[in-house]
């Protein structure tokens, strides 16, 4: 999981984050969160922290866009690599702008990419005055069409962030779950609500309206302020209480109270952990929710619905898609219009209970714990969903089909490949006389009539009934009795351990579950497997990149997977088999070697390559022979 915020602190969207952990690890699910070398530990069964390198100069960043984000987001990718590359993951989820990692690194490795959105980047640059640019603002966009066109599921914390989703991307899996979690939260009670009372100075007949939250321009503080000046000229004894806000953005507000002639009525009462705020509801009469601009729903109107006190929030879409005239007293964003309805909620006691009583019902059907769980559950099955076929829209197209041996095996460079590539396969497999061979993915059947022509009982399967017609008229051609089958390396239809050897070449990159199919493979073999791969560490990683972005773009393509040695063999010992050798091709591109043309050059580059210790480490497509371990 990344997360471009300081973990923890207690504000929107570090909440909604651990909130989002917390479900997933009860859900039964690992999470390794990796995130921004500010804030407070946390220690969760199922969760692990990492924490990114701190730039110089860089103590803090607040919240929003800021200058700040860009070296620790840089520093943030690089630590989001390393656990990528180095660690198994079956998906990559990411919160904010963390999003474009995400897809990078998901892309790269082949891994579902889920984009936690808790607002649009757009919109942020004008809740919190960044820029006005209309350049950036281009860029902003164009970044979240990215991460929601590139995400296999798109979950949105709110009704309005559903309709930006839905207006990029009609077919997005977008999910709603709303920042109402709270109710696995324990209640305050009557006496620490009490206690707290006196511990602020406050009897227990004195009105409170109380604001929880941060201090940022978009709440709309200044409104407050000017409404409680209004409500000071009818109620005097009425007292405003703050929880939140850090100590400098304190001592502005209360410059500003001072200015507006009510800072004898105003309490700051600081952050604190969110543990503490149930008895701060439970302490005060009515609560407030100024909020000026923006349509995200404020991450405390759920915990304000579960209190069942009077809820005071301006008439604007960031609280009309959760309240309404039932739930809540709404209000115009004058001074004097929000004023009047902090006023109604503490003078009129029939009202203020009716509101507060539907806003408890609303919390106790709508948003519940149960329900926000189901919902992470759902995003979590539409993330892995069962794979039940190849991505082969471009291997069934007849004219693919056709040219494939002569793309792939054309040409002086290509004759050097597929001789090199039946040397390793007869060198891995050994004698062949007698044996039963399935080859998965077997396209036009090369490697299949390669091994038939050694006397084996050969099995082709393929997705591709273009490229099986192909590998049946050759075989025919041949006199050559192979077995041709429709089939999915996902779901081979054979029994276990049917075949004495299993061979899979060009596959694994183009799977939908890589991992998936080497375990069946795997099953399906009794003896040995050999498979190949783009390795995750030679120039195929830029192959990759190109083909996904071609991809992306529309072409007709196939998305293009690299692979590391470890991730493999791991995958590999799970199914039982340990890895017996490995061979490795090439270190310059194959578009290099073909666009030079000579064998000579490749054969002298290879051996050059073997002498530095380059090949070992570099070199692809990889290809590898693993046994079955008999215990």
């Amino acid at each position: 999981m990344i997360a471009p915020e300081p973990f923890f602190e207690p504000r929107g969207t570090p909440f909604s984050e651990f909130h989002r952990i917390r479900a997933l690890t009860e859900l039964g699910h690992q999470v390794d969160l990796v995130t921004y070398p500010f804030g407070s530990d946390v220690s969760m069964p199922g969760l692990r922290v990492f924490r990114c390198l701190r730039p110089p100069f860089v103590r803090r960043v607040g919240i929003g866009p800021s200058i700040a984000k860009l070296p620790l987001d840089f520093l943030l990718t690089f630590s989001v690599l390393r656990r990528a590359l180095t660690n198994r993951y079956d998906a990559i989820h990411s919160h904010e702008e963390g999003g474009l990692i995400g897809v990078a690194v998901g892309a790269l490795l082949g891994l579902p990419h889920l984009y936690d959105m808790h607002s649009s980047l757009p919109q942020q640059l004008g809740n919190f005055a960044f820029s006005r640019s209309r350049v950036i603002r281009r860029l902003f966009l164009a970044i979240e069409r990215l991460m929601i066109r590139r995400s296999r599921v798109v979950i949105v914390i709110c009704p309005s962030l559903e309709e930006t989703v839905r207006g990029i991307d009609p077919d997005a899996h977008a999910i709603l779950i709303e920042n109402a979690p709270g109710s696995a939260d324990a209640d305050a009670t009557p006496a620490e609500a009490l206690a707290l009372r006196r511990q602020l100075g406050l009897s227990a007949s004195t009105p409170v309206v109380l604001y929880t939250g941060t201090f940022e321009a978009y709440q709309g503080l200044d409104l407050l302020f000017d409404a409680m000046a209004h409500v000071q000229a009818s109620i005097p004894e009425a007292r405003l209480l703050l929880a939140g806000g850090r100590p400098d953005q304190i001592d502005n507000a209360r410059r500003r109270c001072r200015t507006a002639g009510i800072e004898d009525l105003v309490i700051f009462a600081g952050e604190h952990p969110s543990t503490e705020i149930p008895r701060y509801l439970l302490a005060c009469d009515v609560l407030v929710s100024p909020r000026s601009r923006g349509t995200n729903t404020p991450l405390k109107i759920y915990q304000y619905l579960r209190s069942g006190k009077p809820i005071v929030a301006t008439r604007l879409l960031t609280h009309t898609q959760v309240l309404s005239d039932d739930t809540a007293i709404l209000t115009g964003t004058s001074p004097r219009e929000f004023g009047d309805g902090v006023l109604a909620a503490l003078t009129d006691s029939g009202r203020a209970e009716s509101v507060g009583k539907r806003a408890r019902e609303l919390a106790e059907t709508k948003y519940t714990y149960h329900s926000y769980l189901e919902r992470t559950r759902q995003a979590c099955a539409a993330l892995f969903p069962t794979p039940t076929h190849y991505s082969y829209t471009v291997y069934a197209d007849p004219a693919t089909a056709q040219g494939f041996d002569e793309r792939r095996f054309g040409g002086p460079i290509g004759e050097l490949v597929a001789a090199e590539q039946a040397r390793v396969l007869a060198s891995f497999v050994g004698r062949t006389d007698h044996q039963s061979i399935l080859d998965v993915g077997t396209g036009t059947g090369r490697a299949a009539l390669l091994f038939a022509r050694a006397g084996a009982d050969v099995t082709g399967v393929d997705a591709s009934e273009q490229m099986l017609a192909i590998a049946r008229r050759r075989a025919a051609d041949e006199h050559l009795a192979v077995r041709f089958v429709s089939g999915d390396a996902h779901t081979l239809a054979f029994g276990d351990r049917s075949f004495d050897v299993v061979i899979s070449l060009r596959v694994l990159m183009h799977a939908a579950d890589w991992r998936r199919s080497i375990a069946q493979l795997c099953r399906v073999a009794d003896s040995l497997v050999v498979i190949d791969y783009p390795s995750a560490f030679s120039f195929a990683v830029i192959q990759s990149m190109i083909r996904r972005l071609t991809h992306a773009l529309g072409a007709r393509t196939e998305p293009y997977r690299v692979l590391s040695d470890g991730a493999v063999a791991r995958e590999l010992a799970t199914s039982g088999f340990r890895v017996r050798a490995f061979h490795r091709q090439f270190v310059l591109p194959i578009a290099l070697h073909k666009a030079m043309g000579s064998p000579r050059f490749s054969l002298w580059s290879n051996r050059l390559s073997a002498r530095l210790g380059l090949l070992r480490l570099f070199g692809t497509p990889v290809t590898l022979v693993a046994e079955r371990c008999e215990f």
